[in-house]
């Protein structure tokens, strides 16, 4: 398929008197083009829209529309108002200045459509027509019951034909549902026929279990739900030169049914065949937290837990319920108890009828009776606690390393969840045991374990970016002499010859798990804190690595987070040291990428086209791609330290390490010479060729630069 562009005509107002005004064509017009422009469902190219216009104007977009395309483009037209008969029955669609009683006055002739319809080199071309009398369109061509029939042959997902829909007969009314009501804003009316035809996109409603929508299916859709609405209209197609499927849209949500079987086993089934079933619902959670599916798994799961029968069972839903979640619904801290002044709480919601919940104490013994009534006290007897293979009375540490193996766990009904008591804290992410992310609710970032994801929210209610807890060690700054493609300045000695430098941590940091979104600037600069507006170079913004900001850009959303975390814009976040961003990149590995001797642009986003090593060539993107979309992060967790943009970091540039901090810090200057001093950036970046994504590699520019491949990450003292 090749490119798909719409134009969107609605009429709702006319100089005639005689054709009333039409309360529906705006809204209807622009919730099409919302849909049709989704990325995850129409992802048209363009979607023009004229509204009110007069025939000139139509004439002309209808030629831009149709005229210069290529075979494979998809032309989309799509008019709504009203439907004019003339003499002869030929159908004319009404414009701003059309006259009612003579309509080929002003109106646009369905011939004229039909003409610029035959002349495209377009071979797939779809008209709607939501109007009265829209059935009058074709005359004598094809009728949809008589259309080519779809066999193994003739299957073609890129399917080609002209392809008109129409709301009614050619004797019949097109209805809006529905009045204005005064007052009411969000009570607008909507046209029958485009309600249902968009609602079959937008929800995936025409083709639940298909990964797309075909322009039959969307038909024989819309077409069922206007007639449920018992009026007087009967939707029409016709087709001409089809073949094959035409694929109008993706399928945002396929919607595949667990097989009632797997209910039924888990319901009634043996206590083996009962665990078998849980394990397979697992698999659908894991599939996808937001899916049809996932959703589905998840109730036959939590109705299960009614009544589990053997208590294996009951423990394997309830592992699968808590131990694979979303971001907490409720946000717990600390609870004082009269042993123990600082008893944590590990929290996930599980996205059904109840929140899971591990409590377990950090500096204190504490019985389980009294571990009960503490948490009985915040949400009440009516709290369901169930109690798993652990000594209440065990040592701090005991717990804590039992911590990810459910301990503990509490069902919370969702009717309680108003009682546990609203304090900020920080989260983080871990993977468990059993491989299933856990989203974790701590009182002191301080006690977050190495390699955790950290997840601050601020006061707000809105959250700093995802970052990495990195543990404490040391490891050889810079690069060998033997190292391919390297440079003088990654050692201790300017100029040739020279050693790596031993650099030291004795402090835990956070750097972050990806690089700062546009979602992330847009947030800063929306709020005031940042006062450039990126650009994005049609690359999109959203989870896309924000670009074209200098260092000094990057300082200002640095303040920015900071203040709004501690009110203050020197806090803990910054831009990462040289050190620490090697540090972290490298992950304690000591080739030339932490994936080892060579990359290949399935592990990072480069110039394809060259190769570093005994690598092979790949793919050239010539562009930035969403941050963490490779899917493959280093040893520690981090993603595209190798690729998509370079990353400012703090320090200045010297041309060698002699006199680099060995404990990590970055290298500053005086106020007054660090004014003018080049900054160091690391990573490589889309457009740069591999032996640039090395961990030892430099690059230095001045503070004030902005260029498409520059962008940062964050770090943050622990």
């Amino acid at each position: 398929m090749g490119e798909k562009h719409a134009l969107l005509i609605g009429m709702d107002f006319f100089q005639d008197e005689r054709l009333s005004r039409l309360l529906a064509p705006k809204d209807d017009v622009y919730a099409l083009r919302e849909t049709l422009l989704a990325s995850k469902i129409g992802a048209f190219s363009s979607a023009e829209v004229l509204f009110n216009s007069e025939l000139v104007a139509v004439q002309r977009a209808l030629h831009q529309l149709f005229d210069e395309r290529a075979p494979d483009d998809l032309l989309f037209l799509y008019y709504t108002g009203h439907g004019l008969i003339d003499t002869d029955g030929a159908l004319h669609l009404s414009l701003h200045n059309s006259d009612a009683r003579t309509p080929s006055i002003g109106s646009l002739e369905a011939e004229f459509v039909r003409k610029r319809m035959r002349a495209s080199h377009a071979e797939a071309q779809i008209v709607v027509l939501d109007c009265c009398h829209s059935g009058a369109f074709m005359g004598g061509a094809k009728r949809g019951a008589n259309e080519p029939a779809v066999t193994a042959q003739t299957f073609d997902t890129e399917g080609r034909g002209h392809y008109i829909l129409s709301a009614c007969t050619a004797t019949e009314f097109a209805f809006e549902a529905g009045q204005l009501r005064e007052g009411d804003p969000d009570a607008r009316p909507r046209s029958i026929f485009t309600e249902c035809f968009v609602q079959g996109l937008k929800t995936g409603d025409a083709a639940p279990q298909s990964d797309t929508i075909t322009i039959d299916a969307l038909y024989h859709y819309t077409r069922a739900r206007v007639l449920e609405r018992n009026m007087p209209m009967d939707p029409q197609r016709w087709i001409s030169g089809g073949s094959g499927e035409l694929v109008v849209a993706r399928n945002p949500e396929v919607r595949v049914p667990v097989p009632d079987e797997l209910r039924k086993e888990l319901l009634e089934g043996s206590k083996f065949g009962r665990l078998g079933a849980v394990a397979e619902l697992r698999k659908m959670l894991d599939a996808g937290e937001a899916s049809y599916t996932a959703r589905q798994a998840r109730e036959i799961l939590e109705e299960g837990l009614r009544d589990p029968e053997w208590v294996e069972v009951e423990r394997a839903i309830q592992a699968a319920l808590c131990g694979h979640n979303s971001t907490p619904s409720v946000k717990l801290g600390p609870v004082e108890h009269e042993k123990s002044r600082s008893l944590n709480a590990l929290l996930w919601a599980s996205g059904g009828g109840a929140a899971c919940l591990l409590l377990f104490a950090t500096a204190a013994l504490i019985s389980w009776t009294d571990l009960q009534r503490q948490f009985w006290s915040v949400v009440g007897a009516s709290a369901d606690v169930r109690r798993t293979e652990l000594d209440a009375n065990a040592p701090r540490e005991a717990i804590r390393m039992r911590a990810e193996e459910l301990p503990l766990t509490v069902a919370i009904p969702t009717s309680e969840l108003a009682k546990v008591p609203t304090v900020t804290l920080y989260q983080s992410s871990q993977v468990g045991p059993d491989g299933n992310t856990r989203i974790i609710a701590w009182s002191d970032p301080a006690t977050l374990p190495d390699l955790a994801v950290l997840r601050e929210q601020l006061p707000d209610g809105t959250y700093a970016p995802e970052m990495i807890v990195v543990p404490v060690g040391n490891f050889m700054m810079g690069s060998p002499q033997s190292e391919d493609q390297r440079s003088d300045d990654e050692d201790d000695t300017p100029g040739p010859g020279g050693s790596q430098v031993k650099v030291t941590f004795t402090q835990r940091f956070a750097i972050g798990k990806t690089e700062v979104t546009f979602a992330q600037w847009d947030a800063c600069v929306a709020d005031g804190g940042c006062n450039m507006d990126a650009a994005d170079d049609v690359w999109g913004r959203g989870d896309q690595p924000v670009i074209k900001v200098s260092w000094e850009d990057a300082q200002s959303y640095v303040a920015w987070l900071n203040k709004k975390l501690v009110g203050d814009e020197n806090g803990p976040y910054g831009l990462p040291s040289e050190a620490q961003w090697e540090y972290a990149a490298r992950a304690r590995t000591t080739t030339p990428f932490w994936i080892g001797k060579t990359i290949s642009t399935e592990q990072a986003n480069y110039n394809g086209d060259d190769v570093y090593g005994d690598g092979a060539k790949g793919e050239y993107r010539k562009k930035t791609i969403p941050v963490g979309s490779l899917n493959a992060p280093n040893p520690w967790g981090l993603h595209d330290v190798h690729g998509n943009v370079w990353e400012w970091v703090q320090d200045v540039y010297i041309d060698s390490y002699a006199g680099l901090p060995t404990d990590g810090t970055p290298r500053l200057l005086s106020s007054k010479d660090a004014a003018s001093a080049d900054r160091v950036l690391r990573g490589g970046s889309s457009n740069f060729d591999p032996g640039g994504l090395r961990s030892a590699n430099r690059l230095w520019l001045q503070p004030v630069i902005r260029s498409e491949n520059l962008g940062f990450r964050l770090s943050r003292t622990i």
